[in-house]
Formats: C-alpha cells, structure tokens, sequence
C-alpha cells in the first residue's frame, strides 16, 4: 500500500470527509506532496522522502479541526508541533513506508513549515548531539521543501480566490506594513484589517527558498486576486497603499533575477 493510500485511509477512518474542512486538508495534503515531489526532482533530491514530507506536513490538522473547529493555529495549537507530537510520540509515523533513518528529517521539516522561520539554533544543537546521514545543509534544505511545497499551493488558492477574508476595516496596522517593506513574512497575529491581511498574502513571496517554486506559480493570477478580489471592498487610499507594497516586490523579485 502505498504513503497516499494509508493518508487517505487514517483521515477517512478517523475523521468527517463530509466536512469541508476536513476534505479541504486532504486536498491540500496531496497537493503539496504533489508539490514536493516536483521540487524535489528539479533540485536533485531523494523524490520519495520530498513526496512524504509534502504529504505528512499537516498531518496534525484533521485533529486540530476536531478538537477545536479552527485552523488558527494562535488561537488553538501549533499544528506543526501537533504533528510531531502524533507523528513521532503516538507513533502513526509507523503506519508508513518511511525509513527510519529519514525520521529526524520529517520530524523537523514538520514542525517547521509553519513558522514564520526554521528553529536553525535547533537544527545547530541535533548535530552537534547526532552523527546524522545527511548533511546539515541537506537537512535545512529538505525542511524548506516543506516550506515552500505549502506555500505554492497557498498562493494556488489565494490565486483561485476561495479564502475567507474574516476582516472588514480599513487602514493597515504600522507593524504589518514595516515587515512586509522590510520583504519578510508579515506576524498573523498583528493583523486587524483587510490590507493587514493582504499584506500577509504578499509577505509569503518574501520566505521562498527555490527559484524553481515561483516557476510553479502564477505571479500575475495570485496579484490579481490580491488586488481585484480579496482587494476589491479597499477605499483609494488603501488601494495605493497595496499597489505600492505590490511593486516594492516586483522590484525585490526583478533584482533577485525574477523575470
């Protein structure tokens, strides 16, 4: 049997698929495996352990959505860390065909790909306590294929323009535009208006670790939703704030060789 036929039958066999929230996971689960595994081929790594850790990354979600009914990780739980603790303390890692020597690897990539950068002092520490098979480079770069696997199906379904919003003022909290000007990720947990909120959307472009990954996304689609979609209830003068963040990437993306 093969890592997707036991996913697909540990989220059916222990959780609602009626529920949209739980079948939108699995989606998106397999999209980003999907993802991984196109990643890690064009950059010459071990395709399968890219594919499972695509496939494994938010394995703690389906339970986050049954305790708690929220994907709000500061409101609820870290789903990655959640998913170490099931993966590798309640042992379901045991349910797949993954070698052990890979455990370590999954376990951080896991626990990573949600925050808003890798725990390197971590990494720094397991190395110098483990005698590991890969190098830390190496190790670094599998966790950022999970990072960037889940953020190219994010802006897949930002570009398609199915997220919920949950904002409704106006104006941007100071914060949130100072971390996007500065090209880093925007703290979701500033956040208190729809340009807050769309600044996050932009600040994901800024934590891609592969050229390749913006190959696998369309720029123009994704800053069309952002503008025209989600965007579309902004007054004039929010407006001109976002075009402005808009092209401050678009200058970043030009002088990082982006076409």
């Amino acid at each position: 049997m093969s890592n997707l036929e036991v996913f697909n039958n540990y989220v059916k066999s222990g959780y609602n698929l009626n529920d949209p929230s739980i079948s939108l996971k699995l989606d998106h689960s397999i999209r980003v495996a999907d993802a991984a595994l196109k990643l890690g081929k064009h950059e010459g790594l071990n395709e399968k352990l890219c594919y499972d850790i695509g496939l494994l990354h938010d394995f703690a979600r389906f339970e986050q959505w049954k305790r708690f009914a929220s994907f709000k990780d500061f409101l609820t739980i870290d789903h990655g860390d959640l998913g170490v603790e099931l993966l590798f303390e309640q042992n379901y890692i045991e349910l797949f065909d993954v070698d052990k020597k890979d455990y370590e690897v999954i376990k951080f990539s896991v626990k990573n790909h949600n925050k808003k950068e890798i725990n390197f002092a971590e990494i720094d520490k397991f190395y110098e306590d483990n005698d590991y098979y890969l190098s830390k480079e190496e190790f670094i770069t599998y966790c950022n294929i999970s990072r960037d696997s889940d953020k190219i199906d994010l802006f897949y379904r930002i570009g398609e323009g199915n997220l919920k919003m949950g904002y409704t003022l106006s104006g941007y909290t100071e914060d949130c535009l100072r971390e996007v000007l500065n090209h880093t990720q925007v703290d979701v947990t500033k956040t208190a208006t729809i340009l807050d909120r769309l600044f996050v959307f932009i600040g994901f472009l800024y934590d891609i670790n592969f050229k390749y990954t913006f190959e696998l996304v369309d720029l123009d689609k994704y800053f069309y939703a952002i503008t025209n979609i989600y965007g579309a209830s902004l007054n004039e003068e929010d407006k001109k704030t976002l075009n402005f963040v808009i092209e401050d990437f678009k200058k970043y993306y030009k002088n990082m060789g982006g076409k």
